[in-house]
């Protein structure tokens, strides 16, 4: 009998060495899970709000690429700081590295600093990358004590080949720039004013097929740049003047209202084709088969589209648009029933228009008057 009772005492022991093994192993599960939930998380949130950075700063530097004397890497840099990055304190400063291709890299290793940032601007593209050291808490009793997080961006340059939701108005790809008002349309005529006049019966729209109503609220065309469109005759004010004049006052975003941040999204920006019109001002007459002297333009006269531009709208009619000076008419009485816009060289596209790009850099009209940045997976060629 004693023998019996010693036998379960080693028993007993021997199992109460089993259950602390087993629990060791839970609380180290346990605590494995726990590093996974909150170090992952931490990790996560990193990750997010790097990438943020790297999006806007990539596309703020793509826009100052167009600048002839754009300070990209100034650029870059002032927007991540705005976005709180780096926020170890220490100043970004870049070396500039260029390859054989002749593209540029700039790389940022400051000693001191958790952040290794690179950005690359090519004739196509401007990429944006960041690896950041991020200390870990739980995930220590693991013997993992930090993990790098890694973020990056890519904006890619395009031009329009063919556009969605186009607006019938058209107006001359002749000198397009970014500084001055320029007049989309006008209804009286004989005027010396430099805002363009109705010649031969053709009033500044193209005729879709439906009513110049209908073109111009729905702008559900799809045009490509080669196609020939019969131009509009006649002119009721009447049909456009309602329409674009609440288009002045309908967006909701106060970068609507700016003409340095407002985008296609915008009901205010409106997409027009572009066509070669020879007049008699024009020094250089010999541009293209394509072209048409203003002259010939009457009635239904078929004309060629030659690219696309985005306009800001200024004013329609008499209203001027929110953001806009209100002396902006002058005392131009030619300026009545007048569409003013203003050309704007760029602007970004989100998914829900990405359907009006032309796919790509190859293939690309770069006659189109339109520069297209938009985002795209880092991994794309």
């Amino acid at each position: 009998m004693g023998r019996l009772l010693e036998m379960l005492k080693v028993r007993s022991k021997s199992e109460d060495g089993g259950i602390l093994v087993l629990v060791a192993l839970s609380l180290v599960v346990l605590l494995g899970f726990a590093a996974l939930v909150i170090d992952g998380g931490l990790l996560y949130a990193e990750r997010s709000k790097l990438q943020k950075t790297m999006d806007a700063a990539v596309l703020a530097a793509a826009y100052e690429s167009f600048e002839e004397e754009g300070d990209v890497v100034g650029e870059f840099r002032y927007v991540s700081e705005q976005n709180g990055f780096p926020d170890d304190g220490v100043a970004l400063s870049f070396d500039e590295e260029t390859s054989v291709e002749g593209d540029k890299r700039y790389v940022s290793e400051v000693s001191g600093s958790d952040y290794n940032v690179a950005l690359t601007v090519t004739d196509d593209y401007v990429l944006g990358e960041v690896i950041r050291n991020k200390d870990l808490t739980l995930a220590n009793v693991l013997d993992f004590s930090d993990a790098d997080v890694f973020a990056s961006s890519k904006a890619i340059f395009s031009f329009l080949n063919t556009g969605k939701n186009v607006s019938p108005m058209f107006v001359s790809d002749y000198e397009l720039n970014t500084e001055d008002n320029i007049c989309l349309k006008r209804v009286s005529s004989g005027s010396d004013s430099d805002c363009p006049s109705s010649v031969g019966g053709n009033f500044g729209f193209l005729d879709y097929g439906d009513s110049l109503k209908d073109s111009l609220v729905y702008s559900h065309y799809e045009v490509t740049i080669g196609d020939e469109i019969p131009t509009e005759n006649g002119n009721s004010v009447g049909h456009w003047r309602n329409t674009l004049q609440d288009w002045l006052s309908t967006d909701e975003d106060d970068a609507c209202h700016n003409y340095n941040t407002a985008t296609l999204d915008c009901e205010r920006v409106i997409l027009v084709p572009t066509v070669c019109v020879i007049t008699d001002d024009d020094e250089e007459t010999d541009r293209g088969d394509h072209c048409i002297n203003e002259d010939d333009l009457n009635g239904k006269t078929g004309i060629e589209i030659t690219g696309f531009a985005a306009f800001w709208l200024v004013a329609v009619d008499d209203e001027v648009g929110e953001g806009v000076e209100e002396d902006v008419l002058g005392e131009d009485e030619d300026l009545k029933h007048a569409i003013i816009g203003k050309f704007l060289e760029t602007y970004t596209s989100g998914d829900e228009i990405e359907d009006i790009l032309c796919g790509g850099i190859e293939g690309c009209s770069e006659d189109a008057n339109v520069n297209v940045v938009r985002l795209v997976d880092p991994a794309s060629d």
